[in-house]
């Protein structure tokens, strides 16, 4: 309620008692008064103004580019030594990954032999970590190396030198690098998958029957998808009788390889406990200081398994001669893949 007219002429004239009472220096001390009253607010100087606006904008601006920015794949290493981290999209199978190139791929050849250390069959694996891919290829013992005569043979380098002397045979043929090799005879099979504790799980192309007449050898296994036992495992690499004689009993081979490899590389797999008990029962080249070296990128390939893609390359090719100089000539279309994919 607003104060009426005599009641605000009240408050603005003092009363003349009051008038008399002071001092005539007071005669002014209504002017005091409102200069008091108007010193009684906090001067605001504009530079602290103008400095409090600076260092707030600039602790918000800090704020949202800590929080924002990291969006964009930046970060900010404060109070931290780690490199910047680069936001990354997962790549699809295939596909060139940031972390490695070219010269990352590893390769090997894998020497499956008889008993009696008579090969049987070659299979090269290229591991590629760049293009997330494992690829094989089958070759039966009896390809022709060279054009130096009908029984230079990879059966006949190897019964000459072992692995060492087919390997260093595969290079000069394919004009490439093969960085490991291993060698694996059928009893090697049978203790190789007791000892991993896991069976293969292979899909069979036909029916497999076989019993050998002093009932050293027999097999009995029907087409379609099979959990193969170790004795299994070994009896299927022993087995002859494919309708593609030995071009198809090197492809299955190979692809017995190809799936050990998928199974295998897998998080649920402890690599480095799997190369241990391969190297035990396999005669391989490659060191247990090497492969320290190169598990890291199995390892992260192996927790990627599912975006790795297993490519088995088929053999296709022609034979001449027979017994001790036989030999295999495979078709171009094939062996070229294999050196586009090497190093």
């Amino acid at each position: 309620m607003k104060p009426s007219a005599d009641e605000s002429k009240t408050q603005a004239i003092p009363s003349p008692a009051a008038s008399e009472d002071r001092p005539k220096e007071d005669a002014a001390s209504p002017k005091k008064e409102k200069k008091t009253k108007k010193s009684d607010r906090p001067s605001s100087s504009p530079l602290l103004w103008f400095i409090g606006a600076f260092f707030g904008g600039l602790v918000l601006f800090s704020v949202i580019a800590y929080f924002l920015l990291p969006v964009f794949g930046v970060s900010f290493p404060f109070g931290s030594s780690a490199e910047p981290t680069v936001a990354t999209q997962s790549t699809a199978p295939t596909q060139p990954t940031a972390r490695y190139n070219h010269t990352d791929r590893l390769s090997a050849a894998v020497y499956i032999t008889d008993n009696k250390d008579q090969l049987q069959s070659a299979t090269i694996v290229m591991i590629q970590p760049d293009t997330m891919e494992i690829s094989v290829l089958g070759l039966p013992a009896q390809l022709k190396i060279s054009n130096d005569g009908p029984a230079d043979t990879l059966y006949n380098r190897f019964a000459s030198g072992r692995a060492q002397s087919a390997q260093m045979a595969l290079m000069s043929y394919f004009g490439k690098s093969i960085d490991y090799h291993f060698t694996l005879s059928y009893d090697d099979a049978d203790v190789l998958f007791r000892a991993l504790r896991q069976p293969l799980i292979f899909n069979l192309p036909t029916d497999v029957n076989e019993q050998s007449a002093d009932n050293q050898f027999s097999i009995h296994l029907t087409a379609g998808e099979q959990a193969l036992t170790p004795a299994q495992t070994a009896n299927l690499l022993q087995y002859d009788n494919w309708q593609g004689g030995l071009s198809e009993r090197a492809q299955i081979h190979a692809t017995m390889i190809s799936t050990f490899l998928a199974q295998y590389i897998t998080p649920s797999r402890d690599i480095a406990d799997d190369y241990d008990t391969l190297r035990h029962h396999a005669d391989c080249n490659l060191s247990g200081e090497r492969f320290r070296v190169l598990e890291p990128m199995l390892k992260d390939m192996a927790q990627k398994y599912t975006q790795v893609r297993h490519v088995i390359h088929y053999t296709e090719g022609t034979y001449e001669g027979a017994g001790n100089a036989l030999c295999f000539t495979p078709g171009s279309q094939s062996i070229d893949s294999v050196k586009a994919t090497l190093n």
